[in-house]
């Protein structure tokens, strides 16, 4: 929640993308809680953005209702986990190894070839 809602929140303020890859590695690579406040505050720091404007933001519940909302509709539409790539209406969800991706896209092209 608290990563989502500070992306949210930075989108307007610069360019995320380095925040969002160093979110991504930090759980992904190095296991961090990056639900702890503590955690994306640093993460957010080291990416250039301003640590205390950061903790003051995750410290209230500013765009939390927005990120509910979010979550909900893309639940609704079938996404469960992180990252989910959807090719040509073919969802994979969670983590991957890369022979999983050529399948997708193999069978996505399969697809659109039969049509």
């Amino acid at each position: 929640m608290h990563a989502n809602r500070l992306l949210s929140w930075l989108s307007s303020r610069g360019n995320v993308a380095p925040l969002v890859s160093a979110i991504f590695k930090a759980h992904s690579d190095r296991q961090e809680n990056i639900g702890d406040i503590a955690v994306l505050t640093d993460i957010a720091g080291q990416c250039g953005f301003d640590r205390e404007a950061v903790q003051g933001f995750l410290s209230g519940n500013l765009l939390k209702g927005t990120v509910v909302t979010a979550r909900s509709a893309l639940r609704h539409r079938g996404f469960q986990s992180v990252p989910t790539i959807v090719i040509d209406g073919i969802a994979l969800s969670g983590l991957q190894e890369p022979y999983v991706y050529e399948r997708l896209l193999n069978t996505a092209l399969s697809i659109r070839h039969q049509f």
